[in-house]
């Protein structure tokens, strides 16, 4: 626990979903024998609708000048709770 709570706010979230979607790729480049094309257009899709969520929300941090990066709460100007962030219901 010691070791989680001394990473906490060091890596950018960025970072994190770089490493561990090349840490996905590598494990499914060693470990699948199956190539699906129906499996790889799910992925893509998926994938694609996860980054459009992903600059979405950076769009939006960005167009209400406040920060994207949970390291630097100093910076931060503002809550975000419109565009990606506004209820549904």
């Amino acid at each position: 626990m010691k070791i989680l709570q001394w990473l906490e706010l060091k890596i950018p979230p960025l970072i994190q979903v770089l490493v561990f979607a090349l840490l996905m790729w590598i494990i499914h480049q060693n470990t699948s024998s199956l190539n699906d094309t129906g499996s790889i257009y799910l992925a893509s899709t998926l994938f694609l609708i996860s980054l459009i969520i992903s600059l979405l929300a950076v769009f939006k941090f960005r167009t209400e000048e406040t920060t994207v990066d949970p390291r630097t709460p100093n910076k931060t100007t503002g809550l975000v709770i419109r565009g990606i962030y506004s209820e549904l219901m």
